[in-house]
């Protein structure tokens, strides 16, 4: 009997490694001045502070989303009959925003989402404050 040839196994081709670092050259730019002269330092604390500030915006916006979509979902979904008796009986099973749990999970989403939202009134009108004794001088 003959014997088997073996197939070639493929080399498998090297990934190369990405680089972590870029370098960025404005040989021909032309540059302006945004802000006051010699102010630079606390223009960019404002762009960073206001970054910061929609950021958590975002983040509350998202948790508040999550609460409402996690609501409604409670309402609608069935599942076994609740633990303090029965709650929609023509239905088979009564929605699970009756049990503990649930409402425990449901009214910690909501402690974040309005705790959230007070953070971030808070923190605009303490900037209002800062802006108007700006102002005032």
């Amino acid at each position: 009997t003959p014997t088997p040839t073996p197939t070639p196994t493929p080399t498998p081709t090297p990934t190369p490694t990405p680089s972590l670092t870029v370098q960025v050259e404005f040989e021909e730019a032309e540059g302006y001045l945004i802000g006051t002269e010699n102010r630079g330092l606390n223009h960019m604390f404002t762009f960073i502070n206001t970054s910061r500030v929609g950021t958590a915006v975002q983040g509350v916006a998202a948790a508040e989303l999550a609460f409402q979509n996690s609501l409604w979902y409670a309402k609608e979904r069935g599942s076994m009959r609740a633990l303090s008796g029965t709650k929609q009986p023509e239905k088979v099973a009564d929605p699970i925003i009756y049990h503990p749990s649930v409402r425990t999970m449901l009214l910690t989403q909501k402690c974040i989402s309005e705790g959230g939202r007070s953070m971030v009134y808070e923190c605009a009108k303490m900037a209002d404050y800062m802006m108007r004794a700006e102002v005032n001088g």
